[in-house]
């Protein structure tokens, strides 16, 4: 998939990842605020690390112009 595809994926409520990101188990969502929300207004996509830590993802040139993009659960095995 390409990044636009990776970005609607994760609006339909699905977790995306690269294929060739080092850390196995990485993975984005896209936090949306409701009222139990920490967050205020703003949409984040938060990126998931193997340890179980989450941190707000900002993406790179290099990250919107890949084609390795996946829908996690749906990797080809």
């Amino acid at each position: 998939m390409n990044f636009g595809q990776a970005l609607e994926a994760l609006k339909q409520g699905k977790r995306v990842y690269r294929s060739n990101w080092n850390g196995v188990g990485m993975w984005m969502e896209l936090d949306i605020p409701d009222l139990f929300s920490i967050a205020n207004l703003t949409c984040i996509i938060y990126i998931k690390h193997p340890d179980g830590t989450r941190y707000p993802w900002f993406t790179s040139q290099t990250e919107i112009l890949a084609e390795d993009w996946d829908i996690k659960g749906e990797e080809n095995a």
